[in-house]
């Protein structure tokens, strides 16, 4: 007789008790978490139950392939020299596709729940071998599955201001826990909550309406088409008469796919208004410096218009890349000087004269600069988050 634990998703909690019947009919000692609240406590009294156990029976499902808790039960399971026997519960499960850490165990067919899946089951345990000690000392627990939710909540709540770089990682983090079904419901609530902060950026907030948007039913989609679309008038052939109610009711759903479009473009509006003051800036900072380049290469203004353009341009294309990113901006700043010095001394090592060389690297050199300092800034940003 053996101790068996099994490990399901909640979408499967038939399917497990079903599965937990036929085992104990083999005489074994079943545990489920039927009366189990989540938190700290639950994920301790799981930890425990999975030390008591002889047996970790993992009840493959999509869903329970996905699910964080799922996961790490099966490697606390896995670390403490647990006998593990994978059940394939669903047809919609590719065994050529499973993880390296189960494809290489014999698992069980219980799709068909039938008396050649009975005799499969019993077969496998018959086969487990005796229990081994626990090692000593234990591995490391695992962290509780919905421990991560609950610091997002308390920082969404605590925190008066959060800066881009936050912002990023938490919708990131957010959007990851979507795919869990254990965590996607309170990571969707928690993702409309970020959605509501003041300070959120435009290009976060028109991701998190993205994601939401996508992840609206089909189903409701098409309920809310038909509840907008206009009647049906029975009857005569005639044509109907127009009345001013009538308009109104083919113009509703004219009206409502306009409130729609007016909601999506919000966020690309203000996305593009957030960009809007450092691509000036950057223009802005472009212009003074072949205004500086001017004055120190040729003493006799008025100069071309045309020279002024190069420099402009870039500069707003560095501040387009640059957003409110200080240190992005600051490497822009800084490729632009450096190229400027590094054009204007090879021009000038070229026998051109020291006034002729300075005004080529403003002209030149310094809107190329900053272009490449901003995607510098932008790479070693990102590789810096990744790490």
């Amino acid at each position: 007789m053996w101790n068996v634990f099994i490990s399901y998703d909640r979408e499967s909690r038939d399917l497990a008790e079903a599965l937990a019947e036929d085992i104990q009919a083999l005489g074994h000692v079943v545990w489920l978490d039927r009366e189990l609240a989540g938190g700290h406590p639950w994920w301790d009294r799981i930890l425990e139950q999975i030390r008591l156990s002889d047996v970790f029976a993992y009840v493959l499902t999509p869903r329970s392939l996905d699910s964080v808790a799922c996961q790490r039960e099966h490697s606390y399971a896995a670390a403490l020299g647990k006998t593990v026997i994978p059940i394939l519960a669903a047809e919609e499960i590719s065994t050529n596709l499973l993880p390296p850490a189960l494809a290489q165990l014999q698992f069980v067919d219980y799709r068909s729940r039938d008396r050649a899946a009975a005799l499969r089951l019993a077969r496998a345990f018959g086969a487990v071998p005796p229990p081994v000690p626990l090692p000593n000392p234990l591995p490391a627990a695992p962290e509780a599955p919905i421990s991560y939710l609950g610091g997002v909540a308390h920082r969404l709540s605590a925190t008066p201001v959060l800066n881009q770089e936050a912002q990023s990682v938490l919708f990131i983090d957010l959007k990851a826990r979507l795919r869990d079904p254990e965590t996607a419901e309170d990571a969707r609530s928690l993702l409309k909550q970020f959605r509501e902060r003041r300070e959120l950026l435009a290009s976060i907030a028109f991701e998190i309406d993205a994601v939401l948007g996508a992840e609206q039913p089909a189903s409701r989609r098409q309920t809310q088409r038909e509840e907008h679309a206009p009647p049906i008038i029975a009857g005569k052939a005639e044509v109907a008469e127009v009345s001013p109610k009538s308009i109104l009711v083919y113009m509703k759903p004219i009206l409502v796919y306009m409130k729609q479009i007016l909601f999506y473009m919000k966020p690309i509006l203000f996305y593009m208004i957030d960009r809007l003051y450092p691509a000036l800036a950057g223009a802005f900072l472009g212009f003074v410096i072949t205004a500086v380049a001017a004055i120190g290469g040729k003493a006799n203004p008025p100069w071309e218009l045309r020279s002024f353009l190069l420099p402009c341009v870039g500069g707003a294309v560095a501040g387009v890349m640059a957003g409110r990113r200080r240190m992005v901006a600051l490497c822009a700043v800084v490729g632009a000087v450096v190229t400027w010095i590094v054009v204007g001394q090879v021009m000038h090592s070229d026998n051109r004269s020291l006034s002729d060389a300075f005004f080529a690297g403003g002209m030149v050199g310094a809107p190329l600069g900053a272009i490449l300092g901003a995607i510098a800034g932008l790479i070693y940003r990102g590789l810096r988050r990744y790490r």
